[in-house]
């Protein structure tokens, strides 16, 4: 070979030589910056596992050595939370039962007039007032007044009424002077107003009353007081109680009518000559009276007095409550009547019927309205919204039943004085031959079919 082509080939060699030399320097530059990369990353990752398998470790060493004591304690904590829960739940039960039997102090008069009519220039309402006594002492004697708008005039029951200007003046009348801490009273009028019937103030003995309109306290003396603080309810037996003496037969004394004559089983003419005794309407639920009086001596004492029937007023609400076999609370003075604290309101009955006939007393049920409220009576109809005709029917037909074989019961009272003025359409009675609804067509032939 030539010099010249040696001296090519050599230069071609070195030039070879230096190019491969350069790609790979920078080759095993970039492998070299990779290979940091990833050690630097491996460290990095390194590192943090062993913090997360120290933090796992530590708290895996951590569970482990609280756990013989969470096992020795969860049943406890798991008492201890139900326990907190059940204490929470009895505090906010004992709140609102502390709200709901939380009375407010001093003397409380609520009123209602749920049926009104127009007479003149006057609106005149059936008004019913309850008397609340929530102060410190039991109250002997009591007056009430009324301011009321435009007052003109008032006819009650219960109390004595006197009216001057826009106050009226109720005091106490000889049986409901008393009203015991914590009891109440109620009373009744009807009142004429130039306007809706709005009692703006009330004072009960001088004092100034909280007055509330809707639901009226009804007579309820039935107190610790009732208890005399020491006497003990003393249980009675309440079969031996309503059992009819051995003298009595029943259905020995039926009375018959022959025209205008009321006549007994042999013919001879009866005259009966009664009076009233409420509370079975009122929500006294038993005779109003007897949180100051004895059954037993009142029923003799009315007798001895020349009366040979007792016409008893009564709800239909609450008969109709008896035959479902509710039985509200009856009112009376415990200590004075022990022997009935161990009956229910309709027990209490049954026992006053025993002992009418033991007296020699006549009875008469008397539907003096539909519902259980002392101005009940004022009502026109003997339904309303709440009763309706189909419960009235229901009410007489259980009480009749139910008293079919009792010979102490001579009649009853239909329906006390139902009434209304022509002006008042279907709010009011009718007494004709028409087909309108009417007290004749709708309950007197109804109830002789039934």
């Amino acid at each position: 070979m030539s010099d010249e082509k040696k001296d090519v080939n050599s230069r071609q060699e070195n030039v070879g030589k230096k190019g491969i030399n350069k790609k790979l320097i920078i080759a095993f530059a970039g492998m070299g910056a990779v290979i940091v990369g990833l050690v630097i990353a491996l460290i990095l990752v390194a590192t943090s596992g062993k913090k997360d398998v120290d933090v796992s470790a530590s708290k895996a060493e951590s569970s482990s050595a609280v756990a013989s004591e969470t096992d020795d304690t969860s049943e406890e904590d798991s008492v201890a939370d139900e326990s907190e829960d059940e204490s929470d739940a009895d505090e906010e039960e004992s709140s609102q039962e502390s709200k709901d039997d939380k009375k407010e102090k001093g003397f409380i008069i609520s009123y209602s007039g749920d049926n009104s009519w127009q007479d003149g220039d006057k609106v005149m309402t059936g008004m019913e007032i309850g008397i609340e006594n929530n102060s410190d002492e039991a109250l002997k004697e009591w007056t009430l007044e009324l301011e009321i708008d435009q007052l003109k005039s008032c006819d009650g029951w219960n109390g004595n009424f006197k009216v001057k200007g826009n106050k009226l003046t109720v005091t106490n009348v000889d049986y409901n002077g008393e009203i015991a801490k914590g009891g109440s009273t109620s009373i009744g009028c009807n009142i004429g107003t130039g306007t809706k019937l709005n009692v703006k103030s009330a004072k009960l003995n001088g004092v100034e009353c909280t007055v509330k309109k809707g639901k009226v306290s009804q007579n309820n003396n039935n107190n610790n007081n009732n208890q005399n603080n020491d006497k003990k309810v003393t249980e009675k037996d309440v079969k031996k109680l309503l059992k009819r003496t051995s003298k009595a037969k029943q259905g020995d004394d039926w009375l018959h009518t022959d025209g205008s004559k009321i006549l007994d089983k042999d013919g001879k003419e009866v005259w009966l000559t009664g009076v009233n005794w409420f509370g079975y309407n009122t929500g006294t639920n038993t005779f109003d009276g007897l949180w100051n009086s004895e059954l037993v001596t009142s029923v003799e004492a009315i007798a001895d007095h020349g009366f040979n029937l007792i016409r008893v007023p009564m709800s239909a609400e609450l008969i109709n409550q008896w035959s479902e076999g509710e039985y509200p609370k009856a009112n009376y003075n415990n200590a004075y009547n022990e022997e009935l604290n161990s009956m229910n309101s309709l027990e209490i009955f049954d026992y006053f019927l025993k002992l009418a006939e033991e007296n020699g007393l006549k009875v008469m049920p008397d539907i003096h309205s539909a519902e259980t409220n002392a101005s009940g009576h004022t009502v026109n109809l003997w339904y309303t919204d709440k009763v309706t005709v189909k419960d009235y029917y229901h009410a007489l037909e259980w009480l009749a039943d139910r008293y079919k074989d009792n010979d102490t019961i001579v009649a009853f009272d239909l329906k006390n004085e139902p009434h209304g003025k022509p002006n008042e359409g279907d709010a009011a009675a009718i007494w004709n031959d028409s087909k309108d609804a009417s007290f004749q067509d709708a309950c007197i032939l109804e109830c002789g079919r039934t």
